[in-house]
């Protein structure tokens, strides 16, 4: 897939906005995206043309939410595992713990 300059920038300010919930450096922030703190800075600057490639555009765009193009928003399905799964997430994000989540068939994910 291509990207053409108006996708770019907008991936560019989900970017910006979402650095806001970093609370460390820029260098970090962009380390964090796998991005040159560099790369990062020209991005700040403005600057989307042929400062990445456009896989890596991609796998920015998708971390963020952002659509690409005509397709349409992803939905969850708002089932008993889900909302399972994300209160047990939740949890772990709030009380600063970790858990391991196996797989299981054919129970409604």
């Amino acid at each position: 897939m291509e990207l053409n300059a108006q996708v770019r920038q907008k991936i560019r300010e989900a970017l910006i906005a979402n650095r806001v919930n970093f609370e460390g450096s820029d260098a970090k922030y962009a380390s964090s995206f796998d991005i040159n703190s560099g790369v990062y800075n020209r991005i700040k600057k403005g600057e989307t043309e042929r400062v990445m490639r456009d896989a890596k555009w991609i796998s920015i765009a998708r971390r963020l939410n952002v659509l690409l193009g005509d397709e349409p928003e992803w939905m969850p399905a708002k089932t008993a595992i889900f909302d399972y799964i994300t209160t047990q997430l939740s949890l772990c994000q709030r009380e600063s713990i970790c858990g391991l989540y196996c797989d299981k068939a054919d129970i409604g994910k």
